[in-house]
């Protein structure tokens, strides 16, 4: 196997993995309404590292009204700009 055929079906698994992981961890949101901790637990996971993962991925919750993003560094800006949207 070539190098390139090798690195390419790294990205591969790699996209899979991620894509596998992201998936996992919204299940485990929703099945656990949202309550951090316990979504943790259920994935053998530390609240503090699941925190990691979802900001890694730009998991939140979408609250009706709420405006919450993570900038480029993972930075929570509750509300972008500086002031409320409305």
């Amino acid at each position: 196997m070539e190098r390139q055929d090798r690195e390419a079906e790294v990205n591969y698994l790699q996209i899979a993995l991620w894509q596998f992981e992201q998936e996992a961890i919204r299940k485990a949101l929703d099945g656990w309404g949202w309550n951090v901790t316990h979504a943790a637990r259920g994935l053998g996971l530390s609240r503090v590292g699941l925190q990691r993962k979802m900001r890694k991925y730009g998991i939140r919750k979408e609250r009706k009204g709420a405006v919450a993003v993570f900038d480029e560094g993972g930075v929570y800006e509750p509300y972008p700009g500086g002031g409320r949207q409305s």
